[in-house]
């Protein structure tokens, strides 16, 4: 049985050398390969889930949330990367601030990175108490992108946005307490956390029933 002291030493061996991978590949779009970033730019034959142009700037900001749920097989999509990718970009193009920090951060189509820009639009959204926006300005002082890192900071941005019902802030949150990072370290909260991004649909927070969250909710058991 693994005492409370035990299992925070297991975690601060982990701590830097996997919860900073794994945020940044759960938060983030990633790196697409040099085809799949081809069919995004060109349109390629993957199909756009809604037909049409997108008409407004609200309507752009909606198509941009639907890209990312699908890129990442949140909020019960099925999981898409450049259906996803292309419908973000689509949205920038439209006219989505939101959409135009992402493309920046990650280099979608054919914007070139730029991740002060980035960072300075995606502050621009959360101004506006945007949950996403918020979020992303929270991954920004997460990963260090067009500032300098500062986890603290991120998490009070992700608790932000999870009050807002953003999902991706959620499993965030789940991660930053499990490990400890950015925040004290807490089983109960990370449990909480995941399983609130789970309800939403978050994929993966759905897929770790019978692995992490089953972990931590047998040593809660045990000993809170």
């Amino acid at each position: 049985k693994h005492t409370r002291e035990t299992m925070k030493r297991i975690f601060r061996l982990r701590r830097r050398s996997s919860v900073w991978v794994e945020l940044e590949d759960i938060n983030s779009p990633g790196t697409l390969s040099k085809a799949a970033s081809k069919a995004v730019e060109d349109g390629g034959d993957a199909a756009s889930p809604a037909d049409g142009k997108t008409s407004s700037i609200k309507q752009a900001n909606e198509r941009y949330k639907e890209g990312v749920d699908i890129w990442f097989g949140n909020n019960f999509k099925k999981k898409d990367k450049i259906t996803g990718a292309r419908m973000v970009v689509e949205a920038m193009r439209a006219g989505s601030t939101l959409a135009e920090a992402d493309c920046n951060l990650y280099g979608l189509g054919d914007t070139q990175k730029d991740l002060k820009k980035g960072f300075e639009l995606a502050g621009k959204v959360a101004a506006t108490k945007d949950a996403h926006g918020i979020f992303l300005l929270g991954d920004c002082y997460w990963n260090g992108y067009g500032t300098d890192k500062d986890p603290e900071k991120a998490v009070q941005l992700y608790i932000e946005s999870a009050k807002l019902g953003n999902a991706l802030a959620m499993f965030a949150l789940g991660l930053s307490y499990e490990h400890g990072c950015g925040v004290k370290q807490n089983w109960k909260l990370a449990s909480e956390y995941y399983s609130q991004a789970a309800k939403k649909g978050h994929g993966k927070a759905m897929s770790m029933g019978k692995g992490r969250l089953s972990m931590i909710g047998r040593w809660l058991h045990k000993n809170v």
